[in-house]
């Protein structure tokens, strides 16, 4: 007897360390099999029972029968159920933003795209290129703070922009260089279109060759889930790219992952990988649903 308890521990701890009971839930099943059928061959000490040297088959045949009721189970368990995913935090501001056209005097028209807290477009002066990020400015304003860049003529600078309460206009000053000081010029600017659509994101649910997939995007981060394996994904999205880690909760399996949103937002291209690798595994491509 003492033998088959030494035996049934040094098993018990082979599957625990390998991880095959967390990987595999079957594993878990015919591992309580084991310890069944050396409680029932323990019992056969009795001689009432004089089936002491069937001890191992008794074992065997408990391994066997919660192996098999494992492997039923797993076979019918539903696995395509989608869970609502967890939406990561909001952007930090919210409310007007610099998003629009806008006449600025003797630099022209600037046009400008608002995605959370960053802002990108372009003047007409010298076609000239802004990008920055908005930051909550005092009594309720909004300021951008901003590199600019002339494409003729390559002189550049920095500056900032303070939003009105309306959001139809703004003051603000430029500088060469990389110091705003008082030597800087004035760059007003007073809104003459509304702000475009905001710019496609992940959010959504989309069909893709692994089932459906239900994202949540917020400014730099985005989770969600999928249907095959009742898998999880969670990452960070830049440049309309997302990069993340997926898990398979039903094996435990887990690896990375990238979709590359289209232009429109309608679909998405993506590969996935095993371990740290975001290809290899083959292509993962979406089209949206919702």
């Amino acid at each position: 007897m003492a033998n088959i308890v030494f035996y049934l521990l040094a098993a018990g701890d082979f599957l625990t360390g390998a991880g095959l009971t967390s990987k595999f839930p079957p594993a878990m099943w015919a591992l309580c099999g084991l310890f069944l059928g050396a409680i029932l061959a323990f019992c056969l000490e009795a001689p009432v029972y004089g089936l002491r040297r069937q001890r191992p088959a008794i074992v065997a045949i408990a391994f066997l029968i919660m192996l098999i009721t494992a492997g039923v189970i797993y076979s019918f368990r539903p696995i395509h159920s989608l869970a609502a995913p967890v939406a990561p935090p909001p952007p930090p501001v919210s409310g007007p933003n610099f998003a629009g056209s806008w006449d600025t005097g003797r630099w022209g028209t600037m046009t400008l795209v608002q995605d959370g807290t960053q802002v990108f477009g372009n003047y007409s002066y010298a076609d000239g290129v802004i990008e920055g990020n908005v930051t909550p400015g005092d009594s309720g304003t909004f300021v951008l703070r901003y590199r600019w860049r002339n494409q003729s003529g390559g002189s550049k600078g920095v500056g900032y922009f303070t939003l009105a309460a309306d959001a139809k206009s703004f003051k603000g000053g430029w500088t060469e260089g990389e110091n705003l000081n008082g030597n800087g010029q004035s760059w007003d600017g007073v809104r003459t279109a509304d702000a475009p659509a905001p710019p496609p994101t992940f959010t959504g649910l989309w069909d893709t060759e692994w089932g459906k997939i239900r994202l949540a995007q917020g400014v730099t981060e985005a989770n969600g889930t999928y249907e095959y394996g009742g898998g999880l994904l969670e990452g960070v999205v830049e440049n309309k790219t997302f990069r993340f880690r997926w898990t398979n909760r039903l094996t435990g399996e887990t690896g990375m992952g990238q979709f590359k949103l289209a232009t429109y937002g309608k679909t998405f291209e993506g590969t996935w990988g095993v371990g740290t690798s975001y290809s290899g595994g083959g292509t993962w491509n979406g089209s949206r649903l919702e």
